[in-house]
């Protein structure tokens, strides 16, 4: 990944497929994941925010409630609303 032009990463229902590198400190690096409550991966994901936390990267974790392995929809707009916040925050790291 081009990591001087992104600052954040944004994920529905996905998880870390290795260890997370080594943050570079001039180029800050921001995650925001988002599963469903019924995601068969929740564990997964969940466990991937750990890894993010280990090496100190700044992680959001959401999990919509009667949610499973979908996108977005009118249901979550709460959730949705979080994360048009979170990028708007990005600008300001």
């Amino acid at each position: 990944m081009a990591r001087d032009p992104v600052r954040g990463v944004a994920t529905t229902g996905a998880v870390l497929t290795t260890n997370p590198k080594e943050q570079v400190p001039t180029q800050p690096l921001s995650f925001f994941l988002i599963v469903g409550e019924k995601d068969p991966i929740k564990e997964a994901v969940k466990a991937s925010q750990d890894k993010l936390r280990e090496h100190r990267y700044p992680t959001l974790y959401r999990e919509p409630a009667e949610k499973g392995h979908q996108y977005f929809d009118d249901d979550s707009k709460k959730t949705f609303q979080e994360l048009v916040r979170w990028i708007d925050s990005l600008d300001r790291i």
